[in-house]
């Protein structure tokens, strides 16, 4: 870092500006409270008095961890899910949601849950593109009253588990004598 640097960095600490890019929308709060939402610009910025926080909306994605899931038939399948999604009213979102990502990843695996429990093995594979629809509908209607539109779902993992068998103490014992 160099010393202008650091006189840059040093001047943004102290003065109470906050950029909003072109990317990004201003939440605007008025001692902690929701005031509004502004555009790309620069504005005033005063701890716990009138507060601004840049929330990105470009599109942006989240993946699920895999989940093992009970099928209608019994089977046992690992199934993980991707999500895009755009925030279209930061301020909506900013008083909803806590934290926008962990709130689709969780949303969406319950989804999945529901949805796959549903259906028998053989049939899942071959209803993929229209699972996905359906999901994608869903998690829509919930994550729109956030003020995010879910613009892609898409299942990146699917494969049936097969249960592992650990040896028990007999076993080590035989093969040692």
């Amino acid at each position: 870092m160099t010393w202008i640097d650091s006189l840059i960095r040093l001047l943004v600490d102290f003065i109470p500006l906050r950029l909003v890019r072109a990317n990004e929308q201003g939440v605007i709060e008025v001692f902690g409270r929701y005031w509004r939402t502004w555009g790309p610009g620069l504005y005033p910025h005063c701890k716990f008095v009138f507060e601004v926080d840049a929330i990105l909306v470009t599109e942006q994605g989240v993946d699920c961890p895999t989940q093992v899931l009970t099928t209608q038939d019994g089977k046992k399948v690992s199934v993980s899910v991707n999500v895009t999604y755009l925030i279209l009213d930061a301020g909506k979102m900013h008083c909803t949601v806590h934290d926008v990502d962990t709130m689709i990843g969780l949303e969406a695996m319950r989804m999945v849950s529901r949805v796959l429990r549903r259906y028998a093995l053989p049939d899942i594979l071959p209803r993929q593109p229209a699972l996905e629809r359906s999901l994608e509908r869903r998690l829509g209607t919930r994550a729109g009253g956030w003020g995010v539109e879910i613009t892609g779902v898409g299942i990146t993992h699917f494969a049936e588990t097969r249960p592992i068998h650990l040896l028990n103490d007999q076993s080590f014992k035989g093969a040692g004598g």
